[in-house]
């Protein structure tokens, strides 16, 4: 049965105020979005709308057009469907990236790819939040990110991620923008952070030293699963701030494995 379930009911208020910087007076630019998950029940794709909103001051005009708001998405890797650990990613990555009102930028590499990381005190599991690559190992970064859009004033837009792909052929993930007008910034399908394909055999898995944080001992029922995350960005334009909206948990990915 299809249900929709609303998050991020409001992120702020769409408005920029003024206030004294330094040398001189900073516009500081801020955004109010919602994002919608439809959920199906399905394990092998994750369809989202995300709902920017204007207001009678038309503060989107500040976006420089093509820039923004873009869309970022990002990835955790565990060995069971449990949730606990989401609310503190979320809360850390507004203390770390969202920043209010000044914000940072996401920067990863190849070689430092965590965005950020989370340790569980009582279990002393560790959860690492990766931002997705592509198979050219293409870092996503500002302003454009995965997608932006096109008109800053027309930012509203659906999109689905599908699993492609079984455990003889490794898996990635296929980004689909449904309706809106944005531009996506690859046309190759998502993959780990690295450009590799997420793997299906555990004996790989133990072999890679960097495969994220997953405890291949500990995966159950012989499937892994990949958490979905996205946070919309606004980094170029006639203000003087980078800002995020809220971390937005999209649910999860299972990726079932084999052992040779």
């Amino acid at each position: 049965m299809k249900m929709k379930r609303k998050l991020l009911p409001a992120v702020s208020v769409f408005f920029c105020i003024l206030i004294l910087a330094g040398c001189g007076i900073a516009t500081i630019f801020y955004i109010t979005g919602s994002v919608t998950i439809d959920d199906e029940d399905s394990d092998i794709f994750i369809n989202a709308s995300f709902n920017v909103y204007s207001d009678e001051y038309n503060n989107l005009d500040l976006i420089k057009t093509g820039t923004g708001p873009s869309l970022m998405l990002f990835y955790i890797l565990t060995d069971s469907n449990d949730t606990s650990f989401v609310a503190n990613i979320k809360s850390n990555f507004s203390s770390i990236y969202k920043n209010s009102p000044y914000g940072k930028i996401v920067n990863t590499s190849v070689s430092n790819p965590i965005v950020l990381t989370y340790t569980n005190t009582v279990s002393n599991k560790t959860y690492d939040l990766f931002a997705f690559s592509d198979p050219n190992r293409v870092q996503f970064s500002a302003p454009h990110y995965i997608a932006s859009a096109d008109d800053p004033n027309n930012s509203n837009f659906s999109f689905s991620l599908t699993r492609d792909g079984d455990t003889s052929l490794l898996y990635e993930i296929i980004p689909t923008i449904i309706s809106g007008d944005f531009s996506v910034q690859t046309s190759e399908n998502l993959r780990r952070y690295n450009g590799n394909k997420f793997l299906s055999d555990t004996n790989e898995m133990t072999d890679k030293l960097d495969y994220e944080s997953i405890s291949v001992q500990d995966i159950q029922d012989s499937t892994y699963y990949c958490h979905v995350f996205a946070a919309m960005c606004v980094s170029e334009g006639s203000f003087n701030n980078i800002f995020w909206t809220s971390l937005a948990s999209l649910g999860y990915i299972k990726f079932p494995t084999i052992t040779t």
